[in-house]
This record gives C-alpha cells, structure tokens and sequence, in this order.
C-alpha cells in the first residue's frame, strides 16, 4: 500500500454532540482529550506496530490465495576445463509458474475481498484502542491534578492555622497540645501532597509515552467538564450500537477472512498446477546438424494421499475455529457492555449523592466560620470540619472518575463520542 492508514477526526460531528449550549470550557476539554487522542494514534510506537501487523495480516491472507511465484531456469551442459563449452553441450532454458485454475478466480477474488474489508475495519478498531488507552491515562493524571489540587488547599489551611495557633500559644490562649495536633495534620497533608506530585510525574510520563509532545495535559475542572458533556446511554440504543462499532464487525471480517482462506486451502490442499515452457539448444554432432527445440510441461497435483486428507481437516477445522472464535468475542462483547453500563449506572448514583452534598458545600463552610467566630467551636474543630469537606471533594473526584472510566470504556466498545470524546471514525489513506 501506497501511505499510510491515517485516522481522521470529525471534528464536526463532536461539536454538534456537544453544541446545546455547554461552556467553553467543556468545549476546550474535550479539544484537549482529543488531541492528545489523536497524537497517541499517530505517534504510537505500539499504534505504528499494530497498524504495522494488520497491513501484514492482510497481505498474508491475500497471498494465501495465490498460486505461488514463477521462476526461470537456465541449464547449461557439457562444460569442460576452465568453463569451456564442449562441442556435444546441449543449453536449455525454462520457464514456469504455479497457477490456480481459471474457475477458482471468483474464490481468490472474495478472498481479496474479505482481507481488505478486515484490514479496513482493524485499523479503525486499532486506532479507536490506542486512542481509548491514552483517555485512560488522560483520565487517571486528571483526577490526580484534582486531587492534588484540593489537598494542596487543605495544606495552605494547615499553614495558615499552623501560624494562627502559634501565636494563639504565645499569648497563653491554646495549649501546646492543640499546635501540636495542627502541625502532625499538616505533616501528614504534606506527606500526601509530595505523593501526589509524584504521582503526577509518573503519570505524565505514562501518558508521554503515548502522545509524545503532542500531549494536552488536563487541569482542574476537566473532569466535571467532561462529566456535563458526556452520557450514558441506555441498554437498547448501546446493544444497537454495538452491533455497527469497530470490534463487533472486526470479529464478523476476521471470521469471513478466515471461512473464505481456508476454503481456499482444502481446495489447493493437493497443490497448485503448474505450467511450464521450454527452450533446447542442441548442438551439431558427428555430421547430425544441431537444432532448437521447445517444450511445454503440464503438472497436474491428484487430490489423494494421506497428506491431502490430512491438510482438509485442518483446513475445516480452522473454519470451525474461526467461527467460535467470532460468536465468543461477540459474546464477551455483550458481557462487557452489560457489565459495563453497569459500572456506570452505580458510579452515576454514586457521583449524584456526592454532588448533592458538595452543593451545600459552601454555606457549610461559611456556617462553620460563623461558628467559630462566635466561639461556638474551637478552631481545631472548625480546621477538622473543613478537612471533612475536603475528604467529600476526594470522594467526588474518584466518583467521578470512575463514571467518566465507565463511559470511556462504552465510547471505546461503541465508537460512540456522545459516550466520551473519542475518535468518531477513521479514513483510509492511499493504499501501498
């Protein structure tokens, strides 16, 4: 094939899905994701490798069906000392090529066929995977960054109240007790935070590893952006689409790849015919005037011996195989969707009572401040009070990661954008 398989983008089509009315900043995310996206796609090294192997797959098949290569011979006799031509030396020349029989052009012809309805369909299904794993590490680095993010403000409220109690102590107000308690909390936040950091580092390189320098990272936010902008579809209209998605019809080509390749195989189990021509040379001899001559040569394979009975058998067999194959990939296929609008159903009630309660977030902290100004707390119980809020935040980032990872995974089974933002198809590029 001339050029590479290319994996487009439609653009349009995720704007249009998107389009009722939601914010530029949830339109800004989704550019991001896909983005980064489509650079793992195109940089890839494992991505180059699959598109790579598929190219070679189909090749193979297609070659299968072939009646093998033609050769030329040259035969040169009579040759004395130092490569001299003796007089009797007779020089023949041949030419032939293994061929299928002109009744079985139709079966190599769907052969061809079906090897390139399955190259097609692979890669689209190839490229939907590799940009589905870079969402994943996308995903995984921006709940990071928001949880970075809401504990680095735990830990300058540490600060602020480290600083506050000291000198609270030095006018004799508070105990040592209570600065003590404050400063082991915002050893253990620091600790934490330094982890994240970490953390985030591993998980930007993961994610380079990917996307090279092509990559968006993700900021805070992204993750509720994303959250507004995606859904989960119902059980019907995903089942529906699962039957037109990449990997439903990728299992559908391989099996008919398959059916017609070794279709083809029991047919030439026996070998190819071949068919060959040849030129003779012979010499003047003892008063015998030399001549040219030419020849044909038809051979013919007989469909008997053990060998041929045994190479059918494989071959119905590998019929067999393909077709379980397929109907077992399509059954895993409905037990993963099911399993996961599952997964996203319970991570969507989750994510609900969480947000239910980060809505009254706000007049809690401020009840709590009022509290503590009017000396109805202590200020350690207002720090742990807002602390507990902080651990609800936590609880609603991973809440919302995991809806987001279920709806990422349905977008990847489904090639669904509406799912999460993924590539919504791909274009075949100039064939090599």
């Amino acid at each position: 094939m001339k050029g590479q398989l290319v994996v487009g983008f439609s653009m349009a089509c995720l704007l249009a899905v998107w389009a009722g009315g939601e914010e530029t900043s949830g339109r800004a995310t989704i550019r991001r994701v896909l983005a980064t996206e489509g650079a793992a796609v195109e940089r890839a090294p494992a991505a180059v490798a699959a598109r790579e192997r598929i190219v070679a797959d189909a090749a193979g098949a297609r070659r299968s069906g072939a009646g093998g290569a033609a050769w030329i011979e040259y035969q040169r006799e009579g040759i004395g000392p130092s490569f001299t031509h003796r007089p009797n030396a007779q020089t023949t020349l041949r030419a032939g090529i293994p061929f299928v029989w002109p009744w079985r052009a139709d079966d190599r012809s769907r052969l061809r066929a079906r090897a390139d309805d399955w190259q097609s369909v692979a890669t689209e299904a190839s490229s939907l995977g590799v940009a589905a794993e870079a969402a994943r590490r996308w995903l995984e680095l921006a709940a990071i960054t928001e949880r970075l993010g809401i504990v680095r403000a735990r830990v300058e409220r540490l600060d602020r109240a480290v600083a506050l109690q000291q000198r609270r102590l030095e006018l004799g107000e508070i105990s040592g007790m209570e600065l003590t308690q404050l400063e082991l909390e915002r050893a253990r936040w620091r600790s934490t935070v330094a982890g994240l950091e970490a953390d985030t580092a591993v998980a930007r390189e993961r994610l380079r590893e990917l996307c090279g320098e092509g990559c968006l990272f993700p900021r805070n936010g992204d993750l509720l952006a994303l959250e507004r902008a995606t859904s989960t579809p119902d059980e019907a209209s995903a089942r529906a689409r699962l039957e037109a998605a990449p990997a439903w019809r990728m299992a559908g080509a391989q099996d008919s790849m398959a059916q017609e390749r070794w279709s083809l195989a029991a047919v030439t189990a026996p070998g190819h015919p071949e068919v060959e021509l040849e030129w003779e040379q012979v010499p003047a001899m003892e008063g015998l005037p030399g001549y040219d001559a030419a020849g044909l040569r038809l051979r013919v394979p007989l469909p008997i011996g053990s060998d041929v009975k045994a190479a059918r058998a494989e071959a119905a067999a590998r019929q067999r195989e393909a077709a379980a194959g397929a109907e077992a990939e399509r059954v895993r296929q409905l037990r993963t969707l099911t399993g996961t609008l599952e997964a996203a159903r319970r991570s969507g009630e989750r994510n609900e009572e969480l947000g239910g309660v980060l809505e009254n977030a706000a007049s809690t902290e401020r009840a709590l401040a009022e509290q503590f100004r009017l000396g109805a707390i202590s200020y350690l119980v207002y720090i742990d009070g807002l602390g507990r809020l902080d651990d609800v935040r936590l609880d609603a980032v991973e809440a919302r990661r995991r809806l987001l990872a279920a709806r990422l995974e349905l977008a990847a089974m489904l090639a669904d954008p509406a799912c999460f933002p993924v590539p919504a198809g791909a274009q075949k590029g100039d064939e090599r």
